[in-house]
């Protein structure tokens, strides 16, 4: 079982650390040493939840050093405290997040409780129905891009008095989505799939149905014990309120969630699917397969979401064989206001008019600076300055910055050729582009191409973007399609006037912003550019915690429609799972 508001990860983070050393020995309570001879090696490749240096133990780098170590810990005379110090109190520190309750009787205390009915420690949890709604997510693949940052965002903003959330997502060792992981909010619930045995089973049963006609629903779904088994596998007999597919783009782990035990069952829709399905990429369509077999599990879920009004009524329209219009709804993403503010360098000391500059030495100074702000808030604010400094520098023109993947759907080569006729006339205008993708070799070589390689910056990804977006001018944005444009909601927060391409949601991203949308060609663009220099585009207010409220409210009401969770059902909740 899993206690209530506990993490699943913890007992895996304990035996992963195990296999990511050649030799581990560990005993609760006991002592603890570990060799690593390619320990580089398998993090690099596999990744772990703990580094060398935060292993419960002293660690070696050979045999010969592990044997001098392991000689000293079996003494019997050897103090662990002393011999080594900062060892032992990782050990403490490890063995009270992992193992807290593992002294040796933990056995003999099922025992009881199981077959001769002792309770007597009142650790003993029947019935976990607490009255609040219970929620599962597949989170999506956890790589950086729009739809992590979406469903991150979403995570913190749910309020855990109110939902008891459990997140759905597999194991990987890139080091991208252990980071992302990492983000998850404490209060969340995390399952992690391992592949089981059904696993060839399952892609058979995948590949088939993908390839199966839409009108034969009923051959296609033959398999269902199997997929229902797989969901048995990962959750047992638990059962939720609502089960939510928040990645919508994976025919595998779309038929998953089609299968979960849930009152109520939503896959997302972050862009115009159909046109997505379709964009060729060197000639292929990377989305097709995978998307046309989430097309035809709709008929298995109440509710289709899209992330903005606009991009459901496109949706609807072009999915309509494989769902009624009625499930086709909207529910938009949130923003992470705070991030975007940290990272833009605009939070504040708990007490900054007391902070003091009658300081004599630089230790003076870094001393009454920390009573103030944090060491990670330092940091921060060092790194942000550098990095604006060193890009934007002491800039005479104006400087346009864009953000997202370097892919077709994003067309930064619209925005490059834009800004060469705009550059053409302000000389000392410039262009950021930040983002990384398979397209960056080529947007380089076309800005060599177009003459304004000079006034062009490449970033590549930042894992804090919106320092470098607040010390530019105008955000613009030339995609040809997008779900919703968090990066517009992002840039409005930073008070950044706006030009953006005409695409489907972008009418309500830009909703009372006093920016400015275009046609989708490089000229339209250009000249929307040419206002903006011309003083022609002035930002409105913005509140991001308004916008926020209204948003929860939407998934919500997307989510839980069949209304709230009832003591009274006598269903088990998330946290009777085994298994």
């Amino acid at each position: 079982m899993f206690p209530p508001t506990t993490s699943s990860r913890s007992p895996t983070s304990s035996s992963r650390t195990t296999r990511a050393s050649s030799s581990t020995s560990s005993v609760p309570g006991g002592r603890s040493s570990s060799t690593s001879p390619t320990a580089g090696k398998y993090a690099a490749e596999r990744g772990t939840y703990l580094r060398p240096d935060e292993l419960p133990g002293p660690v070696s780098e050979s045999i010969d050093e592990l044997l001098d170590q392991a000689t000293r810990l079996a003494e019997d005379d050897v103090d662990l405290s002393s011999a080594f110090p900062e060892e032992a109190a990782r050990f403490d520190e490890l063995a009270a997040q992992l193992t807290p309750r593992d002294d040796g009787s933990a056995s003999a205390r099922v025992l009881d409780v199981v077959f001769r009915g002792r309770e007597s420690e009142g650790r003993v949890i029947r019935g976990f129905a607490d009255g609040r709604r219970t929620l599962v997510l597949y989170l999506g693949g956890l790589i950086t891009n729009g739809i992590t940052s979406s469903v991150l965002n979403l995570l913190n903003r749910i309020d855990p008095e109110k939902v008891d959330v459990t997140a759905l997502y597999y194991r990987s060792g890139q080091q991208d989505r252990l980071d992302n992981a990492a983000l998850i909010p404490p209060h969340v619930r995390q399952v992690i799939r391992d592949q089981g045995s059904l696993q060839l089973p399952l892609l058979g049963s995948m590949q088939e149905f993908d390839a199966t006609p839409v009108g034969d629903l009923a051959a296609a779904d033959r398999d269902t014990a199997l997929w229902s088994w797989e969901w048995r596998r990962l959750f047992g007999h638990a059962r939720f309120d609502a089960a939510v597919d928040f990645s919508g783009y994976s025919s595998y782990w779309a038929r998953i969630m089609a299968h979960a035990e849930a009152d109520r069952k939503a896959v997302w829709l972050h862009n115009d699917l159909e046109a997505d399905a379709m964009r060729e990429v060197d000639g292929a369509r990377p989305h097709f397969n995978n998307l046309t077999g989430v097309f035809k599990l709709y008929h298995d879920y109440d509710a289709l979401v899209s992330v903005s009004p606009d991009l459901r009524e496109i949706n609807a329209e072009s999915l309509s064989r494989y769902a009624e219009p009625e499930r086709f709804i909207s529910a938009r993403n949130v923003i992470d206001v705070d991030r975007v503010r940290n990272g833009a360098g605009r939070s504040t000391a708990t007490n900054p008019h007391a902070l003091s500059i009658d300081v004599r030495t630089l230790s003076d100074a870094v001393a009454e600076i920390g009573k103030h702000y944090s060491f990670d808030e330092l940091i921060s604010e060092a790194s942000r300055q550098a990095l604006v400094g060193g890009l934007l520098g002491a800039q005479k023109g104006k400087t346009f910055v864009t953000v997202g993947r370097l892919s077709p759907e994003k067309n930064q080569a619209r925005l490059l050729r834009a800004f060469a006729e705009v550059s053409a006339e302000e000389p000392d205008a410039r262009l950021v582009i930040i983002g990384d993708g398979p397209l960056s070799d080529e947007l380089r070589e076309l800005a060599v191409s177009l003459g304004v390689a000079g006034s062009v910056e490449f970033t590549g990804r930042l894992r804090n973007p919106y320092a470098l977006m607040s010390g530019c001018d105008c955000f613009v944005l030339s995609s040809d399609y997008e779900g919703q444009p968090i990066v517009i909601l992002e840039a409005r927060v930073l008070g950044l006037p706006i030009v953006t391409t005409r695409f489907g949601s972008a009418a309500s991203a830009m909703d009372g912003s006093g920016g400015l949308i275009v046609d989708c060609d490089e000229t339209a663009l250009a000249e929307g550019m040419k206002k903006f220099l011309a003083g022609e585009i002035t930002p409105t207010a913005f509140d991001p915690d308004v916008y926020n409220a209204e948003v929860i409210g939407e998934f919500e009401a997307a989510v839980f429609a069949m209304g709230p969770s009832e003591g009274e059902k006598g269903k088990e909740s998330a946290d009777s799972m085994a298994g």
